[in-house]
């Protein structure tokens, strides 16, 4: 929030509107409702020892207090969002702070506070969305809970400190974060800031089946980027082609190599 506070005001001061109200937006939609506010669900409350908000009269909270750190991400970012769109936050405002209370007059949120802590929170992130990422990959359910081992190496602390919210946001069945771990049986691993992150599969997909179903995409997909390259290494076609052609089929080589290289990094984890 601090750090947001900052871009935004330095922002505005420039009358760079069109690129503070996208970092705005970004912090609003992607940091507070997608991660900090499913994360305030969760108990106990917050895992890291250090947690700090201020309430809107400017009094420290409590460590761990999720009312007054709502409280004070909801105050600030009303604040925030005022110049764009002034009406519908003080209706907001007023909603919950009462009618006698008017943002317009409130003053305009500015810190200077750096925030260390964020890279720390950037790995569980990244984690999480590492785990959902082998879901999507092997065409799991989102919702089906799964079993996970890390080997966290130097930053079991911060792992340890947030597991609720890794087992929680991940839908994790069972996580087991360990300074080092032999890699289980029937798991894919993937690796995040140093970490070696071990997905379990055993009795959710079906080996044999899905090394077929890879193989036979690699094959295909190998053909088809033969093709392009030919295509493409063909000066008859480079010289007379529209040049947005040639453009979109060197886009599509690059993306089928991409998604061939992580085919195959697939069918090597089977």
């Amino acid at each position: 929030m601090n750090e947001v506070s900052n871009v935004v005001v330095d922002n505005l001061d420039s009358m760079n509107l069109s690129y503070a109200g996208e970092k705005l937006r970004d912090f609003t939609w992607n940091d507070l409702a997608d991660w900090y506010l499913e994360i305030a669900k969760i108990e106990p409350s917050f895992a890291s020892s250090d947690v700090k908000a201020m309430n809107d009269k400017g009094a420290s909270a409590d460590k761990g207090s999720k009312s007054k750190i709502l409280n004070y991400a909801l105050n600030t970012v009303l604040k925030l969002w005022h110049p764009f769109m002034p009406f519908v936050t003080e209706a907001v405002w007023q909603e919950f702070y009462g009618k006698e209370n008017i943002l317009m007059v409130e003053k305009f949120p500015v810190s200077d506070e750096k925030n260390e802590d964020t890279k720390d929170f950037e790995i569980i992130q990244n984690v999480i969305v590492g785990i959902r990422s082998v879901k999507g990959d092997y065409k799991i359910d989102p919702v089906k809970k799964l079993n996970v081992t890390i080997s966290a190496g130097d930053k079991i602390d911060i792992l340890s400190e947030n597991k609720a919210v890794l087992s929680k946001l991940a839908r994790l069945e069972n996580l087991q974060i360990n300074q080092s771990t032999n890699k289980p049986v029937n798991s894919v691993s993937f690796v995040e800031s140093g970490l070696e992150i071990f997905v379990e599969l055993a009795g959710v997909v079906d080996f044999a089946k899905e090394k077929e179903k890879l193989g036979s995409e690699i094959e295909q997909l190998t053909k088809y980027i033969a093709g392009l390259e030919g295509k493409l290494n063909n000066p008859g076609f480079v010289s007379s082609a529209p040049e947005n052609i040639v453009t979109q089929e060197k886009e599509k080589l690059a993306e089928s190599k991409e998604k061939l290289e992580k085919l195959n990094k697939q069918f090597q984890a089977i």
